[in-house]
């Protein structure tokens, strides 16, 4: 804005370009580059030029971002892209209500928001900040004589509005949370529009005003919306101390971690606190050991060549459990530990093993499993063991595991399978010897339509289009799959 402002037009180009490489979020600043000089009231204003410039910018920049490929690929749709999407407009009006609301400081859930007192003596602190930097400023005020110099309110209140809609517009229409700290960007804007009403006000009226602003923005930061998807700073704070908790219980268990190793962690469901992205995408372990070597996988794709496997399981108490899967021995920050925290990361790992080339070791592990678990859970374990043979073309070994595996109704043995699939290995054609062990045809229409359906519930897209994909071969024209592949989009 400066440098288009000096007038320096292809630097301001080149700062946009970057602005956008670093974050997208930066788009929503072009409307006001493109009209800045007709803002400025210049009598040479540009916007051809300019319009053909930015516009030529975002096009180069779109082409060569894959995220957005991705959303054009699957026709706006989140999925691919995360929480990213065009989609829900029955939403749009209540999140655009919340984000002005938000944006002006005014709590979307009412007098039932909660104070958060841990920040009162911060905001003592702030006003003391806002009185002292205001008075200190009330000698170098610009004169009243001077204001009339500066542009009119109209072209402030311009310039505001064109700062402060379309970053409003972008999270309202193409995030599917609502997510209150994006208002940041459009502050930029409330915060010029704010000034156009304080220009000619007095001190006292100006102090007052924004110490309220101020006030309502700490009581903003209490809202808590438990019965939706909406990352508030409550939500924040909570996976903050929820992923600092798993640390302290990490070291709880394992105090150091060597050098090399990899670790291979099953996290429960923890909905929005994200633990299993932190340990997984943001590689926490390494962090929280000082050791870059670590490597932290989920067990399903273990990989071979490491010095040290561990296996750990993040209960959905945050508790640590460390697994010794050759044995099925463990131990646990809590005090007693759910069969279901220990048989499953066991299977994932098992599942890994074999992936990664050890099918001898993935079928002991496996049939040790089996004969403690009962029921679906041992014949569950047992097909795994046979999937590792029949990948192997051990056609004998693979016969006995599915005949002590035992009978199993067929639309038990799909949901069974369908945690084959939704928990992947590195070996597609690994997994794919599920049909086999499951006694599942891979012909059948109807299992695939139920496994389509049970995943698109699930919201596990690939899946879902992967089923719909082989339905429609086996079933042309079947409606269900019709729609999953249309949501979809067309594939590059």
């Amino acid at each position: 804005m400066l440098l288009c402002d000096a007038g320096l037009f292809v630097p301001a180009l080149a700062a946009t370009a970057c602005a956008l490489l670093s974050k997208e979020s930066a788009i929503a600043m072009v409307p006001v580059l493109v009209f800045w000089d007709a803002i400025a009231g210049r009598r040479a204003a540009r916007l051809a030029r300019d319009l053909l410039a930015y516009g030529c910018m975002i096009v180069a920049w779109a082409a060569i971002h894959p995220g957005v490929r991705a959303l054009v690929a699957h026709g706006f749709q989140s999925g691919a892209t995360g929480y990213v999407g065009l989609e829900h407009p029955e939403r749009w009006a209540r999140y655009s209500l919340r984000y002005v609301a938000t944006l002006w400081n005014v709590p979307v859930t009412g007098v039932s928001t909660r104070w958060p007192s841990e920040l009162t003596p911060w905001v003592g602190a702030a006003l003391a900040v806002l009185v002292a930097g205001m008075a200190l400023g009330r000698g170098t005020r610009t004169a009243s004589s001077d204001i009339t110099s500066l542009p009119s309110a109209r072209r402030l209140a311009t310039l505001g509005l064109l700062l402060a809609v379309p970053p409003l517009l972008l999270p309202t229409l193409l995030v599917r949370p609502w997510v209150p700290y994006l208002v940041a960007l459009p502050a930029l804007g409330a915060s010029v529009l704010l000034a156009i009403g304080l220009r000619r006000a007095s001190l006292g009226v100006a102090v007052l005003t924004l110490a309220v602003f101020l006030v309502m923005g700490v009581l903003c930061r209490g809202i808590s919306l438990p019965g939706e998807l909406a990352w508030t700073e409550a939500v924040l704070v909570d996976a903050s101390q929820a992923i600092h908790r798993v640390e302290r219980n990490f070291r709880t268990i394992h105090p150091s971690i060597p050098h090399g190793a990899q670790l291979l962690v099953s996290v429960a469901a923890t909905g929005t606190r994200g633990i299993n992205s932190t340990i997984i995408d943001g590689q926490a372990p390494s962090i929280w050991y000082d050791d870059p070597t670590l490597k932290s996988m989920r067990p399903e794709l273990r990989g071979a060549g490491f010095r040290t496997d561990l296996l750990f399981r993040v209960t959905q108490e945050l508790d640590v459990v460390e697994i010794e899967p050759d044995q099925t021995l463990y131990r646990s920050t809590a005090s007693s530990v759910s069969p279901f925290d220990i048989g499953r990361p066991i299977s994932t790992y098992a599942r890994g093993v074999a992936a990664s080339g050890d099918v001898v070791r993935s079928i002991r592990i496996l049939e040790r499993l089996a004969r403690q678990d009962q029921g679906d859970l041992r014949s569950y374990d047992l097909r795994l063991a046979a999937m590792a043979a029949i990948w192997k073309e051990q056609r004998a070994e693979a016969a006995r595991l599915v005949a002590e595996a035992g009978s199993m109704p067929r639309e038990a043995a799909l949901e069974q399978m369908a945690k084959v699939f939704g928990e992947p290995t590195a070996r597609p054609d690994l997994d794919s010897c599920a049909y086999q062990a499951f006694g599942i045809s891979t012909e059948g229409a109807e299992s695939m339509r139920f496994l389509m359906r049970l995943y698109r519930d699930m919201g596990y897209v690939p899946q879902a289009e992967h089923f719909a994909a082989r339905l429609q071969r086996i079933a042309p024209g079947d409606p269900g799959a019709a729609e999953v592949l249309r949501a979809k989009g067309p594939r590059r």
